[in-house]
């Protein structure tokens, strides 16, 4: 046998710590683009994201208008507008097309646009081959899997596809995961990431690729799905869930 496990470099997982974001997050940049969804730019919790970063001293600009799947042609208007405010830090907080662009711009600022170059299978084959800045993760939802992994999926309305762009470069440098922020999810929502986690993790264990880490992470992960998915969609503010 042989594999490799990729991950996160690093992982937090704490019940409101989002709240105290300013002593993880202190390090890795002094001047963040924050990606984020039309909703969570005005919600409470991007105050207190805000505030932390006062706090410290960093400045910031935030992109509010990532919704529905990504595409190569948002994420070259992000990295933009990222290069054109001197962004040395990317931050992505929600469901996963937020956390897939913010992937990808964290790559393209130091490599370049455009992102379809950089696809596969459709673009020219371009490679990251210049370090990203460095990329924060804070995920809203629990599903996708995008804050822990190594590609960003991008599609486009003019050109019609859905595909990958795809480095070990691309792992975030650091991934907040804080229950709290899944609160206020969308029942809707709830069940079909929910149901995305689950098929993901059938697949991992079924697959002939499987390794003894992912048997361990997908068997673990089975199990809680299907002790407690049913309960968060019930009541979102069943913390336990």
């Amino acid at each position: 046998m042989e594999f490799s496990f990729l991950t996160a470099r690093k992982i937090v997982f704490k019940t409101g710590a989002v709240a105290d974001i300013a002593q993880y997050i202190a390090g890795y940049g002094k001047n963040f683009l924050i990606v984020v969804d039309p909703f969570f730019k005005e919600s409470e919790t991007m105050q207190k994201v805000k505030s932390q970063l006062d706090s410290i001293g960093a400045k910031y600009t935030v992109y509010g208008e990532v919704s529905g799947e990504p595409t190569v042609e948002q994420t070259d208007e992000v990295c933009e507008l990222a290069v054109k405010n001197g962004c040395d830090a990317v931050m992505s907080i929600g469901g996963g097309s937020n956390i897939d662009v913010g992937k990808a711009v964290a790559a393209l600022i130091t490599n370049g646009t455009p992102a379809i170059d950089y696809m596969e299978y459709v673009g020219r084959g371009k490679k990251v081959e210049n370090e990203p800045v460095p990329f924060i993760s804070i995920p809203t939802t629990a599903g996708t899997g995008s804050e822990v992994t190594k590609n960003s999926v991008l599609g486009s309305k003019v050109q019609t596809f859905k595909r990958s762009m795809r480095s070990d470069m691309m792992l975030a440098n650091l991934t907040i995961v804080d229950p709290e922020l899944s609160r206020g999810c969308p029942k809707k929502v709830t069940a079909s990431s929910g149901i995305d986690a689950m098929t993901h993790l059938i697949e991992a264990y079924t697959t002939w690729r499987a390794t003894p880490i992912s048997d361990g992470l997908a068997l673990r992960g089975i199990e809680l799905a299907g002790r407690y998915l049913r309960r968060a969609y019930d009541d979102g503010n069943d913390m336990e869930a």
